[in-house]
């Protein structure tokens, strides 16, 4: 079961809390998510149930009885400077037909 808790920042961003309880006999453990719409969702995930995760995440965090016993969290992002020319198609191509790009954490 995985549902949302609040808004935080972290990393100089909003983000959201997501708790996710396995739905498992015996399972005590319970994971905090911290997500955020600003980073793409990335293909590498820790833990399977990550795969429901609608961005990408810059901390996960285990925790039993309240007790935190493991966690990663991003240490830098870095977003590439591309200049607009990039994107520029030459006047001398012809386009027959535009695909539209799929979205990002959708």
């Amino acid at each position: 079961m995985l549902k949302a808790e609040g808004n935080f920042e972290l990393m100089g961003m909003t983000c959201k809390k997501l708790v996710f309880h396995p739905q498992k006999k015996l399972a005590d453990s319970i994971y905090e998510v911290y997500l955020s719409d600003n980073i793409a969702k990335i293909p590498w995930h820790p833990y399977t149930f990550m795969a429901q995760v609608p961005s990408g995440f810059l901390g996960l965090y285990k925790s039993v009885a309240g007790a935190l016993l493991e966690g990663i969290e991003v240490k830098e992002i870095k977003r590439p400077r591309v200049s607009v020319d990039f994107f520029r198609v030459s006047p001398t191509m012809k386009i027959e037909r535009r695909i539209t790009p799929l979205k990002l954490n959708r």
